[in-house]
């Protein structure tokens, strides 16, 4: 299995040839709703687009509640990896993986169970087609935790490769799929949101069956998967502020334009306002993913603090403003944001 070491060699080219793919993966997971909603504009309509939408802003949340817990596991998994005590590599690889899964069914079944009356508080205006919608993306809540803490795990050691191919055969996938379900089947958005599920499923299952193929270095052997309170208490305590700094965008957003629609009051502008926040939605998700990655590829620095190579440090991290603005203005943004700390 392929592995980076960034505490040997020259160091800006690891970086780079690490970034790279977790910034094209992180581009493409947007994809997803990306393409719902334009298949759904050309062949649903506007209350299909309304639907995606509203469904979307809750997806998107705990999307990025995913992607920010992992950070969390891929920094252990990174600082054991650099200091080779691949014992305690391997369970908290092993640990993460569990608390995804666990926290991937619980969602699932909270948002079949809550997601409908989420959307009456949202004031979802096609509360039937973003009910149909999130049921539906709601059962792949599972595979989008499994698949973020086995990528964060595949990273962690360095691979960054893999993640980005599960990505590209999963969302090429998809688009098919959606044109499909919903322009050859008529099935509406429940096909718009089936679609997203296989793609989902499809990266999931690519991921495991590689990470299964290492499971015994990797740290996917029953006695891993353990949970060890300890171990999951470390990786919660980093992930989860990252989680939650994923999410205030996203509700900021949503309130702004809430509000905004709620003074303009009829469809024609509400329509307007829903494309725009839908475009918006698809622009914060990219980019807050980029930005957790480069926070994560900054934690690489554990490698080097692990490994007692600290001399290595500064000209690792005066690359990573660079670098992040370059890749948040492809995706839209303005400028670099403060890294966090380690």
């Amino acid at each position: 299995m392929h592995q980076m070491d960034l505490t040997e060699g020259v160091i800006w080219k690891k970086l780079i040839l690490y970034a790279g793919p977790v910034v094209l993966s992180s581009l493409l997971q947007s994809a997803y709703s990306i393409t719902d909603l334009i298949v759904a504009g050309w062949f649903i309509g506007k209350d299909g687009i309304s639907a995606i939408n509203n469904a979307s802003i809750i997806m998107n949340m705990l999307t990025q509640l995913a992607i920010g817990l992992t950070v969390g596991g891929n920094v252990l998994v990174g600082q054991y990896f650099g200091s080779g005590d691949h014992e305690n590599r391997r369970k908290s690889a092993g640990n993460m993986l569990t608390v995804g899964l666990i926290a991937g069914l619980l969602f699932a079944a909270g948002i079949l169970l809550l997601g409908r009356p989420l959307l009456i508080l949202l004031q979802s205006p096609t509360l039937e087609e973003a009910t149909a919608y999130l049921s539906i993306c709601g059962v792949g809540l599972l595979f989008i935790f499994v698949y973020n803490s086995l990528s964060a795990i595949l990273r962690g050691v360095g691979n960054s490769r893999i993640p980005l191919y599960c990505i590209i055969a999963s969302v090429s996938l998809n688009v098919v799929l959606d044109i499909l379900f919903v322009a050859g089947f008529h099935m509406g958005v429940a096909g718009a949101a089936l679609a997203t599920v296989i793609g989902q499923a499809i990266s999931c299952l690519t991921a495991l069956v590689f990470s299964l193929r290492h499971r015994a270095d990797l740290g996917l052997l029953p006695r891993y998967l353990r949970p060890e309170a300890e171990m999951v208490k470390r990786t919660l305590k980093l992930g989860f502020p990252v989680a939650l700094r994923g999410n205030h965008t996203e509700i900021a957003f949503h309130i702004f334009f809430r509000a905004v629609a709620f003074f303009l009051g009829n469809d024609r502008h509400r329509l307007s306002l829903e494309k725009g926040q839908a475009a918006d939605d698809r622009r914060v998700v990219p980019e807050t993913a980029i930005s957790m990655k480069f926070q994560e590829t900054v934690k690489k620095e554990g490698q080097e603090i692990c490994a007692s190579r600290p001399f290595r440090r500064p000209g690792q991290s005066d690359m990573i403003p660079g670098l992040q603005f370059f890749c948040g203005g492809a995706a839209g943004e303005d400028g670099g944001e403060g890294v966090a700390e380690g």
